[in-house]
């Protein structure tokens, strides 16, 4: 609960404004199939004038283990939110309400999807992740607008080998997004491709490890490697 400011002419509101939410979590496992599930749901009316921040989210867990040394799985998310926001203050006696009202308002809905497989044949291990990212934002106040939304893929492959004291790494990673943003000057593209390397030794007094990267990014028509 927010309660009175100290001074009286701060407030701008009958009674008092609440913050409430809720959480839950279900997991299960059926056979060869794990599923958990969890949600959040939040009202916060906030003290600010407009300025509430209301969201809700479900997440999901599943991984299904019906085949020989390999799972299979897929994580996932989707949020939805809304909240206001001011830059400044009307005045020292309001210092709870926007200038001149001015409170952007912002709706925005999060999704993602993370799909993986393991494998795993004796000392090796073998993982492959993908993920796909939906940002949606529409955002505006009284004399301008700030929508933007971008969409996001990302590929990895990553493998390990384990041999008494020696632990061998390496993998892949891709990445590639677009963006569209009034504020940053409309629609652009970026992606990053990198392969890394790393050979790690322990010792009972000690540990070292030797390990290389390259990468290599683009943003719209600019680039470079190292």
């Amino acid at each position: 609960v927010y309660d009175n400011p100290p001074r009286p002419e701060l407030k701008w509101w009958n009674g008092w404004q609440a913050n409430t939410g809720i959480r839950w979590l279900h997991a299960f496992k059926k056979d060869d199939h794990d599923l958990v599930l969890s949600g959040y749901g939040q009202r916060d009316q906030g003290y600010k004038l407009d300025e509430n921040d209301d969201q809700a989210r479900i997440n999901w867990s599943y991984e299904y283990q019906g085949l020989k040394k390999i799972s299979l799985g897929m994580n996932g998310g989707v949020l939805w939110s809304e909240n206001g926001e001011s830059l400044l203050w009307n005045s020292e006696e309001q210092g709870y309400v926007a200038l001149d009202s001015s409170v952007t308002i912002t709706n925005g809905v999060d999704v993602y999807l993370d799909p993986y497989v393991k494998w795993r044949n004796g000392n090796h291990i073998n993982k492959v992740k993908g993920r796909y990212m939906r940002v949606e934002n529409n955002a505006r106040n009284l004399t301008n607008v700030f929508d933007n939304s971008s969409d996001q893929f990302q590929l990895q492959y990553n493998y390990q080998y384990f041999q008494e004291n020696w632990i061998l790494s390496g993998g892949a990673f891709s990445l590639y997004s677009e963006s569209d943003s009034r504020l940053f000057g409309g629609f652009h593209t970026t992606s990053n491709l990198a392969v890394y390397g790393q050979v790690e030794r322990k010792w009972k007094n000690g540990h070292a490890s030797l390990g290389i990267r390259y990468e290599s990014q683009w943003v719209d028509e600019s680039s470079y490697a190292r």
